[in-house]
């Protein structure tokens, strides 16, 4: 398939008819680039694009909760008059058995006043096909099948939540059931069923037949809320999407304002508190040791010299009262050496001896006492006194330098916290939107149980039904005719299940395989992964590093986890064997530089025939743009327009 044009008129952000050619120029140019602002009308070309092939079936961005009806309402263009409606139409080629055909669906619709009134062409080969017209919804399938419409229109900034262990066991197994056939193998054995059960109920008696009528009217009845409820937790499942996206802009927004610090206001307001105590304790400490010994410090020197002084002093006192009394003795001494000593040279040695010694007293005894300070009065002031002093000094100072860092800092924090009236409407917006989500959660939680609720009581139903039909007619069968179209149907349905788990079990490996050599492609780390493995009974899809060990989606950076989802639609788009276009709208998402590359290098160009990128040009820049040239069918610009009061579509991406 390949589209080749579509028309938009008066529908979302364009007003008047808006014609737009799809057809990539040449085989080997396969992407249709369109680039504009976010608001610009690119999403809305996506949903014009779903809305136009499934219907009431699309799964358009905006529609919320809204019943069909309502929404395509709201998709009128809100310059125009409801009454003059909208209309999309999409012409597209579809080959079979090497054989083309062209297709152009018209869906329009517009506002009656009590209501909404849509109606639907299908032409083929440029003439009106009555019957697909009418039943369009019983033919798309044969085109685009709406079960695995996912793997080919998306939105890359909701990819990354696929590559959770739920989600992705959700899309394998509706692409494995729509793409193997197996959802036709699984109607097949319930119409069998439903034969089984016709030709049971024909040998029942009057009252087993009204107890199975009863039966089979209360499984109808369940299986109506057993789809219900299955929509519902999808749409639920996408609105919880949407609001965590929410919560994720109202987080930025929050931090961005000063929220964070706000919260944490009363502990730096504490913090700030117990430092200002804690400089005045130091100050009080200080205070209390300049008026102790500091300031000996300041003195050291003089009293250093203070204490040679007293020496001094008091040897001088002594010598005062020992000049008169050495200089007898000297004498005497003196005259005695001479009557001993014939040496009359020693003798004149030792009087220069003494006499010497004399004059050293004589002059220490003239130092007058200027301190009158015993030297023992300054023995306590020595150098393990000031050493103490001074390492005390030492550890006050740097206390002190470092409560005055801790004060700046905490002040430095003060003055960053953003006053109540400014943070308050944030903080609302963020709080709205948790508990919005937790009221979604606990509404998905409650849907999952009901839905599981139905799905086993559906389940209890058709066995109750089963053994009731078997056990009242095992013995009732009154034609061989009968018991040989139940036998066989019984082998049928035994056959079909064996061959549901064979070509389950066939597939399986193939798909892991064609995951697997997606996300190498993309991911560009071969020592990450050495498998992929999906799970034969509930279809959960598992990572194997290179030593057998499970890798955790969590453990995934968001970026690879994004190229995992993509993987995951890309391998069974692969399987599919259906040639069908890819529609990527936001196409790089949250990614990094390194995983954009990626993608440009190994995916675009190689994912499909046709491939629609909606872009901003801040994710497909003009080096990417350049990168992807060679690769380019057709540009389109999407801006919108203040005087027309409407989008544009115009060539060329910038």
């Amino acid at each position: 398939m390949i589209f080749t044009e579509l028309v938009l008129h008066n529908f979302g952000v364009y007003k008047g008819r808006h014609t737009v050619d799809l057809q990539p120029s040449q085989i080997n140019k396969p992407i249709i680039l369109f680039g504009g602002l976010n608001g610009g009308g690119k999403t809305t070309f996506l949903d014009a694009l779903q809305l136009t092939i499934f219907g009431k079936f699309a799964k358009c961005s905006n529609r919320r909760e809204l019943n069909y009806n309502d929404y395509l309402k709201e998709a009128i263009n809100r310059h125009v008059s409801p009454e003059e409606g909208a209309t999309l139409e999409l012409e597209f080629h579809h080959y079979n058995e090497g054989k083309k055909t062209v297709y152009r669906i018209k869906r329009l619709w517009k506002s009656t006043g009590k209501g909404i009134k849509e109606s639907m062409e299908v032409l083929k080969n440029n003439v009106l096909d009555h019957i697909m017209s009418e039943h369009w919804y019983e033919h798309v399938d044969d085109f685009f099948p709406i079960n695995i419409s996912g793997l080919f229109f998306f939105d890359g900034e909701k990819i990354e939540n696929l590559a959770n262990t739920e989600s992705s066991a959700d899309i394998i197994k509706t692409g494995i059931m729509s793409l193997l056939g197996i959802d036709l193998v699984d109607k097949l054995r319930d119409d069998l069923r439903t034969i089984e059960r016709r030709r049971l109920s024909k040998q029942a008696d009057r009252n087993t037949y009204k107890l199975i009528e009863e039966i089979e009217k209360e499984i109808s009845n369940i299986k109506i809320s057993h789809k219900k409820y299955h929509e519902e937790v999808a749409h639920k499942n996408s609105k919880i999407d949407i609001l965590n996206r929410q919560i994720e802009n109202a987080k930025k927004s929050y931090k961005q304002h000063g929220g964070e610090i706000y919260e944490q206001r009363e502990l730096i307001e504490k913090q700030h508190q117990y430092n200002q105590q804690k400089l005045k304790n130091n100050e009080d400490n200080i205070r209390r040791f300049i008026e102790g010994a500091a300031p000996f410090l300041l003195v050291q020197e003089l009293i250093n010299k203070a204490k040679n002084l007293a020496e001094k002093e008091k040897e001088a006192l002594v010598n005062q009262t020992l000049v008169s009394i050495i200089e007898e003795r000297d004498s005497d001494i003196i005259a005695k050496f001479s009557k001993a000593s014939k040496e009359k040279s020693i003798v004149e040695i030792l009087n220069v001896i003494l006499s010497d010694d004399r004059n050293k007293r004589e002059n220490s005894a003239k130092h007058g006492a200027t301190l009158n300070i015993k030297p023992e009065d300054l023995h306590s002031f020595d150098k393990v006194f000031f050493s103490k002093l001074k390492k005390e000094a030492s550890r006050l100072k740097q206390t002190y330098e470092d409560i005055i860092e801790e004060l700046t800092i905490s002040d430095k924090k003060l003055s960053t916290i953003p006053e109540e009236d400014l943070i308050r409407g944030v903080a609302e917006q963020l709080w709205i939107a948790e508990n919005n989500q937790k009221i979604a959660q606990g509404e998905l939680n409650a849907l999952s149980d009901l839905f599981f609720e139905t799905d086993k009581l559906l389940s209890s139903k058709q066995s109750a039904l089963d053994r009731l039909l078997h056990s009242e007619n095992d013995e009732q069968l009154s034609t061989h005719r009968d018991r040989n179209i139940l036998e066989h149907t019984r082998e049928v349905q035994k056959t079909l299940m064996i061959y549901r788990q064979c070509l389950i079990e066939k597939h399986i490996g193939r798909l892991e395989t064609l995951i697997k050599e997606s996300f190498i492609s993309l991911i560009r780390k071969s020592d990450l992964v050495s498998n992929i493995q999906i799970s034969l009974e509930d279809f959960s899809l598992h990572v194997i590093s290179h030593d057998e060990q499970i890798i955790p989606t969590s453990r995934l950076s968001a970026g690879e986890r994004q190229l995992l989802a993509i993987s995951i639609l890309w391998g069974l788009a692969k399987a599919s064997g259906r040639p069908l276009p890819s529609i990527i709208d936001t196409p790089l998402g949250r990614l990094d530089s390194e995983h954009r590359r990626h993608l440009i290098d190994n995916y675009f160009s190689k994912a499909s025939h046709q491939m629609i990128l909606l872009s901003t040009d801040t994710e497909i820049d003009a080096e990417y743009r350049n990168d992807l040239e060679s690769s380019i069918g057709k540009e389109y610009h999407i801006q919108y327009n203040e005087k027309l009061k409407s989008s544009t579509i115009t060539p060329g991406y910038f």
